[in-house]
Parts: C-alpha cells; structure tokens; sequence
C-alpha cells in the first residue's frame, strides 16, 4: 500500500469567542459563465496562477464543470482567461486544491479526483466510508484536510485528515475534528458551509460559511471562521475560531453574493463569490483585506 501520510500536527483551541471583522473587497476578476456551467464552486492558486471551476446547476455526478485557467489573476489589469475547458463526471465541484503539480477536486460526492492543470482526470480516490466530500485544501508533501457531507450537523462542521492510498485509490482517514459554525441570528434560516483553505504561513484553517435570509432564496451574507492548528491534533476535538470576518454584498442591486472558497498567497487573501446583480451573472474572484 503505498500511501501519503499526515504527520503535520494540529492543536486544541481554548480562545474564546472571536471579534467578527468586517473586511473590505477588491475585485480582480469575473469568471463568466461556459456551456451551461453557471455555479462558480471553487477556485485555487499556484503562484500568478489561478484555477476556477463552475458547474451547471445539478446534484448529479456526470455534470458538466468548466476549468478556467486565470493568469496574472492577482492584478486586475492584467489578469486574463488564458483557457477553459469543459469536463464530465466533477460531480458539484465545490473544492478543489493544487498540490504536486496537479488539481484535487472534492466532488459532493463519496470521490476526489486528481487532474492535471488542463484538465486531464488522472485518478479517483474513494471515501472509506461512501460520505461526500464537500472540501479539500493541501498542507505539505501530501498531507490533506477534507470536509465531509455537504450539511451542518448540531451546527459544526466535520473535517477528516486524510492519506491518499494510491495502491487503493482510496482516502484514508486518520483523525476527526470540527468547527463551530455560524449562529444564525433573527431572520436567517440556513447557514452553508463552503470550501475551506489551510495556510502554510500562519497554519490557520479559513473556513468559508454563506447565510439566507427567510424568504429570501438568494445568499448576501458571508462569513470567513479563522481557526488555529499549529500544534497537535486531538481526534474529535472541536475548534474554535480565533478570528470571524464577515463578507456582505453592499449593494441592494446584489441579490447573490455567496462567498464559495478561500485561497492565501502568504498572508494575502483571495476569495471567490456566485454573484447575479441587476439579474445577471457577475461571478468574480476577489481580494479581501481587513481580515487580520
């Protein structure tokens, strides 16, 4: 069995309950929409490079993705699509990774799928378990954190560290842990949790949460939960943030504004949003200061 471990070490968190800052927001780059691929899911950063996939709008796993491949994207005078490439079987598409000079997909479904940065499938890894897996961010030398099941449960998300079995083509869970999540508050009715990003620099986790309003079908209330694992791991611990940054739309012409996945390039943040103002797709990729 061949294997990459996961011998990075996280810590118990006794902070207590963390400021919500609100952050600012600077627009990059839009990602339009591709054959019917509309849900902007996730996105991912290697360098001046940037990865976006959008998916069309169904649960199924032989949907349609579209990679897009985002040069200079941190410069939106000179970030440009350089390609787009529309692919089966991503299923929802709604994390995605770069590590070893490669893509690795969380699908909403029980696979995670590796391809190349054009989009070529090389491998699926199976859940050992037959669970979703809703998130995925890299550590170091192929150590993985994966979100599993795509729900709140008793309003905490649920992360697994995982090994890839290559031999198996399988995920190996090695430890559990969990992040509190968003208390709703007044007229909310439904907290999302999204992708969620592990950063090398300060070996924090950003975890990605959007929020509704009853009677509003559309998400404008965006919340980013910083949270400490610089020590070691305690199976079935549950962490609480250290920071909470909160991502509005700010503009009533808005009605979507979801907050989807989180990417750092040291201690710069980058996020990417579902966006429809003035009832037309404006999905985009955003950098996002006052989040300290």
């Amino acid at each position: 069995m061949v294997a990459f471990t996961l011998l990075f070490s996280l810590s118990t968190i006794t902070a207590t309950a963390a400021t919500i800052a609100n952050t600012n927001k600077y627009k990059l780059v839009s990602v339009p929409n591709k054959d019917n691929c509309v849900d902007f899911g996730t996105f991912c950063i290697n360098g001046s490079t940037a990865y976006a996939l959008k998916t069309e709008m169904t649960d199924t796993s032989t949907s349609k993705s579209a990679l897009y491949k985002i040069t200079n994207f941190a410069d939106s005078s000179k970030a440009t699509i350089a390609s787009t490439k529309v692919i089966s079987n991503l299923g929802h598409g709604n994390g995605m990774a770069y590590y070893d000079g490669y893509l690795w997909v969380a699908t909403s479904t029980d696979e995670v799928v590796k391809m190349t940065t054009s989009g070529e499938i090389k491998k699926r890894y199976k859940t050992p378990d037959g669970v979703k897996v809703s998130g995925i961010t890299y550590c170091r030398g192929g150590k993985f954190i994966v979100s599993v099941g795509n729900k709140i449960n008793g309003a905490y998300t649920t992360f697994k560290t995982a090994e890839i079995d290559e031999t198996n083509k399988t995920l190996i869970y090695k430890k559990t842990f969990k992040i509190k999540a968003p208390t709703l508050k007044d007229t909310y009715d439904r907290v999302t949790p999204q992708d969620h990003f592990y950063n090398s620099t300060d070996k924090c986790l950003y975890m990605v949460y959007s929020q509704r309003k009853i009677g509003d079908s559309n998400s404008r209330y965006n919340f980013v939960f910083k949270v400490n694992l610089s020590d070691t791991i305690v199976d079935g611990q549950t962490y609480t943030p250290t920071k909470k940054f909160r991502i509005h739309a700010g503009s009533s012409n808005t009605t979507l504004f979801e907050a989807e996945s989180w990417a750092m390039v040291g201690t710069t943040k980058y996020c990417c949003f579902n966006i429809k103002t003035n009832g037309k797709s404006a999905d985009a990729i955003y950098k996002i200061t006052n989040a300290n």
